[in-house]
This record gives structure tokens, C-alpha cells and sequence, in this order.
């Protein structure tokens, strides 16, 4: 299987799997019911949405980490170095809070067995 990534964007899939994972077991822990989080859409939206709260502030920090500026004195030129790519699936990092959040709408009227 072919999965693409550019930068820092293996963290799209750690961050999302992370954060359900998280919440998972922060609701099993609380209700006692192995089986609430796979039965109830709540949990899955606040994972998600998690994943993206998280995975917003880390493409926010890459982001303004990226972008140098280089003077010349001797030419008085400003060099201006661009930031480094970071992308999922060919999706910039910036983007996947997006995604992540309308999973979690979706994902919240999914009925579980």
C-alpha cells in the first residue's frame, strides 16, 4: 500500500488515530462499558474533533517555523526561503482539521452495533 506524505505530514494519520484512540479509552474508562464508544456517535465526534484542534494548532506552528528571510548586505537584496511542504494524501497539513471535523459530524450519525 502506497501512502503519501510530504514534510511533516505522517502526523495527519498519528494525530486522527491518536486522538479517537484517546478518546476511546477516556469513555470506557468512565462509563465502564467496553462497547459505549462503538455504540454511540458522541465519542467518534469528540475524537475527531480533537484530531483536529490538535492537528490545527501543529500545521499553525509548522507553518510560522517555515518561511526565513535572508538579507545580502552586500547587494541589499532580501532572500526570501519558503517553508517546507507539509501534506497527507496530497492534502496540505493545513487542510485536515477540515476533514477531521466533518468526519466527526458524519461519524456522529453513524449507528453502531
Amino acid at each position: 500500500m502506497f501512502v503519501s506524505f510530504s514534510g511533516k505530514g505522517f502526523l495527519v494519520p498519528i494525530v486522527g488515530f491518536g486522538s479517537l484512540v484517546v478518546t476511546e479509552y477516556a469513555i470506557r474508562s468512565y462509563f465502564h462499558d467496553p462497547r459505549y464508544y462503538q455504540r454511540h456517535g458522541w465519542p467518534k465526534l469528540v475524537g475527531f474533533w480533537l484530531g483536529a484542534v490538535i492537528l490545527a494548532r501543529v500545521s499553525q506552528v509548522l507553518n510560522e517555523r517555515g518561511t526565513r528571510e535572508l538579507f545580502e548586505p552586500r547587494t541589499g537584496e532580501t532572500i526570501v526561503i519558503e517553508r517546507q511542504h507539509h501534506a497527507f494524501m496530497w492534502v496540505p497539513m493545513r487542510y485536515w482539521p477540515i476533514v477531521l471535523f466533518v468526519l466527526g459530524v458524519v461519524f456522529l450519525f453513524v449507528k453502531g452495533s
